[in-house]
């Protein structure tokens, strides 16, 4: 289709939006040592809710838009994908990296020069996603155009590799490949119904039946995290956790473009600079919470979180200014 579809890029507004706010409470969780027994569990509860779907709803709209760029030849298809995620990768792993070497005793992971020259083997901190999007995207490629199988097959293949996550060797990117290859090739698979139909699809009926779908399945995925145990259940569960998480988000996203003209217009501008909150926003949060939390001593949790999260957004919106006046977005954002 031609025609840009805002809902999509709504929709990845919402995501990364979520994605600064989750690595904000995931930062304060681990650095003040949270768990379900704390007084401020809540952050614990809604840290692990927004990230049953983020990071699928990612994967599954990289995986709706897959179609043309799979028909180009390999090393035109090839370039595109490195270029558009391997060097702001590499760039920001660097850069990043630097600075936690620097700050290594304030930082919740410790990571620093050694997890940076493993980085093109081990991927780099939260930048694992545009790693594995990258060689998802390569391995897609090589099913469709070199071994000639079909989108279902590659769907069912990809329910097994998740199915087998929990025995799955961690080594290189198996796990991730287990965990999120499912939602690419579901996103894929449905991508022609989606594309056709969003305006059915994505409905208010249907949003509000994702939400209550979506509490249902989180009740019971707190109940068997809690009672039962069992890697398996707990991971079926999850999926179709992430599979209502990104049904709201999806009709959510086409509510707002129908409805609120103004606000889904910004919106729709954030969605599409989505890729550079992502691989700008974790100094700045990882700064704004340790200067909060060492310096300023914020005792409430909640509001600590709202505010490194505003603070980082306002250094991506400075810094995205700034590497653009400098003519060097094609690098650092992959275009």
């Amino acid at each position: 289709m031609k025609k840009r579809i805002m809902t999509f890029d709504i929709a990845k507004a919402i995501a990364i939006l979520l994605v600064v706010f989750g690595h904000a409470l995931a930062g304060i969780r681990d650095s003040s040592n949270l768990t379900l027994t704390s007084s401020y569990k809540s952050i614990v509860y809604i840290c692990d809710i927004i990230y049953t779907f983020h990071m699928p709803l990612f994967f599954f709209i990289s995986g709706i838009f897959v179609s043309n760029w799979q028909k180009r030849n390999i090393k035109t298809a090839f370039w595109q994908k490195f270029q558009s995620l391997m060097i702001p990768y590499f760039i920001w792993s660097i850069f990043t990296g630097s600075f936690m070497q620097l700050a290594q005793k304030y930082t919740n992971n410790g990571q620093g020069m050694k997890q940076v020259l493993l980085s093109w083997l081990t991927p780099f901190s939260e930048y694992w996603f545009l790693y594995c999007l990258f060689f998802i995207f390569i391995i897609y490629y090589i099913l469709i155009n070199y071994l000639k199988l079909s989108i279902k097959t590659i769907f069912i293949i990809s329910v097994l590799l998740y199915l087998l996550y929990p025995i799955t060797p961690d080594f290189w990117i198996s796990k991730q490949l287990a965990g999120f290859f499912i939602y690419f090739a579901g996103g894929s698979l449905l991508s022609k119904t989606i594309l056709e139909n969003h305006d059915k699809l994505f409905t208010l009926k249907k949003f509000i039946a994702s939400v209550i779908a979506f509490i249902v399945v989180m009740l019971a995925y707190s109940f068997v995290i809690t009672e039962n145990g069992n890697e398996l259940i707990i991971w079926i569960t999850r999926f179709i956790a992430a599979i209502s998480g990104i049904w709201i988000t999806l009709a959510l996203s086409h509510e707002l473009e129908l409805n609120t003209t103004r606000l889904s217009s910004k919106l729709s501008t954030v969605g599409k600079e989505s890729m550079s909150i992502y691989v700008m926003h974790l100094l700045p949060l990882a700064g704004a919470r340790i200067f909060a939390l060492k310096l300023v001593h914020i005792s409430n949790l909640w509001s600590l979180s709202i505010i490194i999260t505003i603070i980082a957004l306002i250094c991506c919106y400075i810094g995205y200014w700034i590497i653009n006046k400098l003519k060097l977005s094609k690098y650092m954002f992959g275009r």
